[in-house]
């Protein structure tokens, strides 16, 4: 099976895609699913590939290479965010964290909560927001409104008030 090695694990091929924003909506509906998804830049376009936390090397590539390849550019590096363009795919909500006595502004998106960060006009700042909080360690979301568009950061211990 044609497969990657990417942060310690293998991830299947799953489609390939022509257009950037084409390949970021289906790997944001695979994440949406449960799936993880990464992104690879090609000459012709973006792969997509979906995490197959199982699998293992096969004894040929095992001979061949002592250690698999990693992708040489990776956008799901670049863009490790998810952007939710429909209201349907969360929840709006307020939810309490333990270290703070208000309320938050939250939504609810694949069974988590996360806390309101900051409202934003422009999709590029948005996009070099959330990186940057990535690269912290936080897991983010990016909401689309009329508004602009929200930044949000996931709350592990958040519980809805």
């Amino acid at each position: 099976m044609a497969a990657i090695f990417f942060d310690q694990a293998y991830y299947s091929f799953f489609k390939f895609e022509k257009d950037q924003n084409r390949a970021s909506q289906v790997a944001n509906r695979l994440n949406y699913r449960g799936d993880t998804s990464v992104i690879t830049e090609t000459p012709k376009g973006y792969a997509i590939w979906i995490l197959e936390p199982e699998a293992k090397p096969s004894q040929l590539l095992q001979a061949v290479h002592s250690r698999p390849r990693q992708p040489q550019r990776s956008l799901q590096q670049k863009q490790s965010y998810n952007i939710l363009t429909s209201r349907s795919q969360y929840r709006p909500c307020h939810i309490r964290v333990p270290d703070l006595d208000k309320p938050l502004a939250a939504i609810a998106f694949n069974g988590n909560y996360y806390s309101l960060f900051k409202v934003v006009e422009d999709v590029k700042q948005a996009k070099q927001l959330i990186i940057r909080l990535s690269h912290r360690g936080d897991s983010t979301v990016i909401t689309k409104s009329v508004k602009g568009y929200g930044l949000w950061v996931l709350e592990p211990e958040g519980y809805v008030d």
